[in-house]
């Protein structure tokens, strides 16, 4: 019912007569007599279908718009003068580290800018507000804390309360930054090789018309900077027996797809010479057509004259050792010789000591110990004249006797050290057997002989050897070892015979049986390798906490090869 209120602006929609619908904007007011009564309605109606196409048009734009604005995935954001941000999009928020709109709209976007940059953003930002356009590279901190390189393009927005703020877009360009950063840090570092190295760059299309090149090659070539060098000239600067060379090893490079690497002259105006390494490649198009020829130039004179110093260096050097090696090959010979000469003096020396000790033994043997023998006996017989004679006298002579006996014992072991006479008559087996008992019953010490009493004979010489070699040993084991006890091991093969001599004693210091393993020995171990030399044996010493031991191989010397050592052969007696 109506009561006179008044109903203003309504929308509708109607029909037309044609059936089109028809969008009205319609306005009721009451009607009313002098005492206020209402009588009727007052309906003003307008047709609004084009205002309201207009309205879904721009409805439809601004949906459009945030669409775009939403999927784009550079940051678009909205801020105003003060810097509050008003807005800014899913990929802005995202750049951000905001996992809402409400983390950051209505904050100050300052706050987000790096410290080094704020002040410049800020003012960029008033510039934009006051009507200006522009863009803006700087650093964002997100809330996360990552730091990003963004750059901006910015546009003045009047708002519908006359207020102006900064519409922007702005994209992350921090890889593109690094990447620019690392491209210049490689072109830097590029430069400096190439600088420090004299590399010099040079460009061609195919087929040959001018060639591009840099300063260095200018100068590699004795070309003023801006010269303008085609194939040609390039021909002309080389040292005429380069040419041809250098022809080839291009024209091989464009024909075969091969490394172009090769080293050339360059000759100045004045003659003077340059050398030069270049390196190269061609470049190919899909249908594998020769385009271009690229490559890099290196001055190697200096290179090429260290060589030839080097070369001639060398060659001097080689002369000098060729030399100095001849007179080290003439001293180390003469050396040797007198070093082969003292061996053999120490060789005559040994056999003539032998020789001289062997009738002095002998004699003392045969003659001295045969007079004490038949003395001996006559003393024995008058002995037993006086005891039927004269019994007083009896005690005298047998005090006698002893004394003759006692002499004849003397005599016999003052021979045996000068040489043992049983060694010519019985051979080696015999001659140790008895020097081993005598030594036993002279010294307290126990030695023991392993040795088959089958041994046979050897050479005189090698049985004499052998026989000292043991007394040597012998000695020092009674002077120096402190051992009770000694073994004596001898054996044969077919081809050697085999001398082990060990004690039980202290042993030697490491020092000193350094010293006897390295040959720089006594006289006693210099005069056993001496007497095994001759006869190529090999003497090894070893020593410890529980003894030392003598080790001698001496391979059996046959005839000819006694001979060949100056030692008289003597028939081998088995």
């Amino acid at each position: 019912m109506w009561r006179g209120e008044r109903v203003d602006h309504f929308q509708t929609v109607r029909l037309r007569n044609d059936g089109m619908p028809l969008d009205v904007s319609a306005a009721i007011s009451p009607l009313r007599d002098s005492a206020e009564k209402v009588m009727g309605a007052s309906i003003v109606a307008r047709d609004i279908s084009r205002q309201k196409r207009s309205e879904l048009d721009v409805r439809a734009s601004e949906e459009r718009f945030r669409a775009i604005v939403e999927t784009t995935p550079e940051c678009v954001k909205l801020v105003a003068l003060d810097g509050t941000l008003l807005h800014m999009n899913t990929s802005g928020l995202r750049m951000l580290g905001a996992r809402s709109p409400e983390a950051v709209l209505g904050k100050n976007v300052y706050s987000l800018v790096a410290p080094e940059h704020r002040d410049q953003f800020r003012a960029f930002n008033e510039s934009v507000c006051r009507g200006m356009r522009g863009s803006l590279e700087f650093d964002m901190i997100s809330l996360d804390g990552k730091r990003r390189h963004m750059e901006t393009h910015a546009a003045p927005l009047l708002g519908p309360d006359g207020s102006v703020a900064q519409l922007a877009v702005a994209r992350d360009i921090t890889e593109r930054k690094q990447a620019e950063e690392t491209l210049g840090q490689q072109k830097e570092r590029f430069d400096l090789v190439a600088n420090a190295t004299q590399v010099g760059f040079w460009f061609c299309d195919l087929p040959f018309h001018k060639l591009n090149w840099d300063n260095r090659v200018n100068e590699h070539f004795w070309l003023a900077p801006d010269a303008e060098v085609t194939i040609q000239t390039f021909y002309e600067c080389l040292h005429p027996d380069d040419r041809e060379p250098t022809r080839q090893a291009i024209a091989r490079s464009n024909e075969n797809d091969l490394p172009y690497d090769i080293e050339y002259r360059t000759v100045a105006p004045d003659g003077r010479e340059k050398w030069i390494r270049a390196m190269g490649r061609t470049f190919y198009d899909e249908a594998r057509n020769p385009r271009r020829f690229d490559g890099v130039t290196l001055d190697i004179t200096k290179l090429k004259h260290a060589e030839e110093s080097h070369r001639k260096l060398a060659a001097t050097l080689e002369h000098e050792v060729r030399t100095r090696t001849r007179q080290l090959e003439e001293r180390t010979a003469d050396v040797l010789r007198q070093a082969e000469q003292l061996r053999d003096l120490s060789r005559r020396v040994l056999q003539a000591q032998d020789e001289e000790r062997r009738p002095i033994a002998r004699e003392l043997h045969d003659s001295a110990g045969q007079t004490l023998t038949v003395l001996g006996m006559n003393l024995a017989q008058l002995a037993q004249k006086v005891g039927r004679k004269a019994p007083e006298l009896a005690g005298d002579a047998e005090v006698i006797q002893e004394i003759v006996q006692q002499l004849h014992r003397e005599i016999r072991t003052a021979s045996y050290p000068l040489h043992p006479p049983l060694l010519d008559e019985s051979g080696l087996y015999s001659a140790l057997s008895w020097y081993v008992q005598g030594l036993n019953e002279r010294s307290g010490l126990e030695m023991t002989l392993d040795m088959s009493d089958k041994f046979g004979r050897l050479h005189r010489d090698m049985e004499l050897m052998v026989f000292r070699l043991v007394q040597e040993c012998l000695t020092n084991i009674h002077r120096h070892s402190g051992s009770k006890t000694a073994v004596i091991r001898i054996a044969r093969s077919a081809d050697a015979v085999n001398v082990e001599v060990q004690d039980h004693g202290k042993g030697m210091s490491m020092e000193r049986l350094a010293e006897i393993q390295s040959k720089g020995s006594g006289v006693g171990i210099l005069g056993m390798r001496e007497r095994l030399r001759q006869f190529e044996g090999s003497l090894n010493v070893e020593s410890g906490p529980k003894g030392t031991r003598i080790l001698a191989n001496i391979p059996i010397v046959h005839a000819a090869a006694v001979k060949s050592n100056g030692i008289e052969p003597l028939p081998t007696i088995q």
